[in-house]
Formats: structure tokens, sequence, C-alpha cells
């Protein structure tokens, strides 16, 4: 821990500005858009399998732009690029908060998914690995704090404005805490950045398309994604989990601070260790958690389980949020690190976007949890196999 304070009183301004962009993010995940489905599919009358298909229509338009961004994000400051994101996610909380068809919610639900979970953390991490090379783990470590932090509060903060607003209104006062909170952080963090200066170690020649058919990026990518596949499902569908297990949404909301708390500690958790062991053997262990969390839904229907699951889930998230950034790193050099990650968050989009059309098509189609969880737990372990294949892993 004293590293962790020595590194946050060294460079405190980079840091603070990682921090920031983790947190904001959390606005356009899929933990915190699940709190308004209910609301938005009653408002516009739409199935699970009609609304999880807008969603996936939205997040897919927006993935396939995030390997051009991150090309942009190597070529320009990332105060700029900063303030292109920001405007970004006000205009896309502002348009959802106008739905009141279907083309202004996908509009809306494409900007959010493309600025928040997209860009906003596509720039944090990736400057924050610019800019540290030494402590690379626990500078991420750090910055990435904003995600279980924004879990922890943004659910329950989500869940008291909707005790007093209609959901429309809810994004209106959204778009406003981003503009000012988010707009004035960016200028005062964003300035003169500065970390642990470093040359670029092993820059890549690849193209993007030489990159896909790299056995040591494309063996990687099932491992990579599969968090985000898993629990963009789960959480998108969680009314169904809630009513199979006799759940409330007040209890979620509570549960999700232990996703936050154990995501929190086993961030930092990894940061120390990414520094001192190779991210290489990390990676064999680090999806364990996330498989037992998913069966513990199956196994504990006591509210307890709520807390257990999202806290087994949050394990498995604090560690992928360091380990894949630094892994890239290591392997291309960071003077493209934003093109590598660009296109690696291409296909960690694009798996959010197809596990909610493929769950709420099972639950229309009657699923049961049983069978809801053992399809999540089969992806797991075919992702779970291809790593093993990897040159690096294999060492």
């Amino acid at each position: 821990m004293n590293a962790y304070l020595k590194l946050l009183k060294t460079h405190p301004k980079a840091l603070s500005y990682g921090f920031s962009h983790s947190f904001f993010s959390s606005f356009g995940q899929t933990f915190f858009i699940a709190f308004y489905v209910g609301y938005i599919q009653d408002s516009l009358n739409i199935s699970n399998t009609k609304f999880g298909s807008l969603y996936a229509i939205a997040t897919l338009v927006g993935s396939f732009t995030l390997s051009h961004m991150g090309e942009w994000l190597d070529k320009t400051s990332a105060k700029t690029f900063s303030l292109f994101v920001l405007i970004g996610l006000i205009c896309a909380a502002t348009l959802i908060g106008l739905s009141t068809n279907l083309w202004i919610l996908t509009a809306g639900l494409l900007l959010i998914r493309l600025f928040g979970q997209g860009l906003c953390s596509l720039v944090g991490s990736t400057t924050m690995a610019k800019l540290f090379k030494k402590n690379r783990g626990k500078a991420l470590a750090i910055s990435g704090l904003g995600h279980p932090i924004g879990e922890m509060l943004l659910p329950s903060f989500a869940a008291l404005l909707l005790g007093y607003f209609t959901w429309r209104q809810t994004w209106f006062i959204n778009a406003g805490i981003i503009f000012v909170v988010f707009g004035s952080l960016i200028l005062f963090f964003g300035q003169n950045l500065r970390g642990e200066i470093e040359l670029p170690s092993a820059s890549t020649k690849l193209n993007r398309f030489q990159l896909i058919f790299d056995k040591r990026f494309f063996l990687l990518i099932p491992t990579s994604i599969m968090n985000a596949f898993v629990l963009t499902g789960v959480f998108f569908h969680q009314s169904f989990i809630l009513e199979q297990n006799g759940w409330s949404l007040k209890l979620m909301a509570s549960a999700f601070i232990a996703f936050g708390v154990s995501r929190f500690i086993f961030s930092l958790v990894s940061g120390d260790l990414i520094d001192r062991i190779s991210s290489f053997k990390l990676i064999k262990f680090y999806l364990i958690p996330l498989l037992l969390g998913v069966l513990s839904l199956l196994v504990i229907k006591h509210p307890v389980g709520a807390f257990i699951y999202l806290f087994l889930c949050g394990i498995s998230v604090g560690f992928s949020s360091n380990l894949f950034a630094n892994i890239w790193s290591e392997i291309y050099g960071v003077e493209k690190l934003g093109a590598v990650r660009g296109l690696h968050g291409t296909f960690g989009v694009v798996s959010t976007a197809v596990s909610p059309p493929l769950l709420g098509y099972m639950i229309d189609q009657g699923a049961s949890l049983q069978s809801f969880v053992f399809t999540l737990v089969v992806f797991i372990i075919v992702s779970y196999s291809l790593l093993f294949l990897h040159p690096h892993v294999k060492k």
C-alpha cells in the first residue's frame, strides 16, 4: 500500500485524470443502463428480445469506430480527445432523456455505449499505460478504481433518482452532472499531463488486419472479452435473475457494493502483482472467480447469494482491468497502443452486443435459470481452453 501512496503522491494529476475517465465510463456501462431497462420497456412497449436487439445494434455500430478512434488517440493530445468524449457523453445522455420513439432511443444508446463504455475507458487506461512503465500495473490499478467506485455508488444513485423523477428526467440530470463535474475534471487534470517518461519499447508494424490474424492477439481475445460478454448479459437481464431467485431490485442495488468492493480490492492486488510477476502467469487464473460467481446463481437462493455472486465476479473484473492493458503493452509496445487497444475494444464491445439478444431470446423462449447459467459456463470454459494455446501462456 505504501508503494501506491508514494506513486499517487508523485503523480496525482495523471492518476486523477485516468480515474475520472474510469468513473464516468460508468454512465455507458450495462450495469448502470440496466436500472432503466424495465422503465424504458414499459414506456415504449418493447419486449426483452426487441430491446436486447436494439441495444446490440447500437453497441455494434459504435464498436466498429473504436479502432479508428484508438489511432486518433495515438496522434492527438489526451485533453483534446477527452473533451471530444465529454461532448459525446452529454449528447448521449440528453438523447436518451428525449427518447419518445425507438429511433431516438437507439441513437442515444449508440452514443452512450460508444463514448461511455468504449472511448471513456479507452482514453483513461491507454494514457496510463503510455505514461508509466516501471509502475504501470499500479498506475492502471489506481486509475481504474473509478470503475468499482462507480459500480458502488451509481446503482444506488440511479435508484434514488428514480424514486423522485421519471426515467427521462434522470437522464437529463445525468447529462448535467457529466457536463459540470467531468468537464471540470478534464480541464483541471488534463493540462500538462506528466508520468514516468518512457520511449516505446517494441513498436508494432502490424496493420489492423495483420493484427487480427496474429495468434498473439486472436488467441487472447476470447478470454479477454469473456468478463464483458458474461456480465453484460447477466446485468442486462438482471430482472430475470431477480424473478427466478426471488430477489428485489433494492437488494441488487445494495449487492453491487460487494461487486465494487471486490473489484476495488483485487484491482489493487493485481496492479502490484503485475509489477512483480508476469501478466501471463496471472491470466491463467483470473476467470475462475467469474465461473464460480455465475454458478452460485443456481446454488444460493438466499439474498446473501446476490452479494456472493457479485463479489466473485468483481474479483475477475478487478484483475482483467489491469491485465490486458499491460499485456498489450508487453507484446506490442506503447507507440501504437491506442490502435491495438481500440481494436481489442471493438471485439469487447461486439461481445457485449451479442449477449443481451442471445440471452433475451432464451428468456423469451421460456429458458430456465439453469439453461441461462449453463450457457454462460460453456462460453467461459471454451474461452479458457483457447488461452492455453497462446505462445506466451504456454511458457
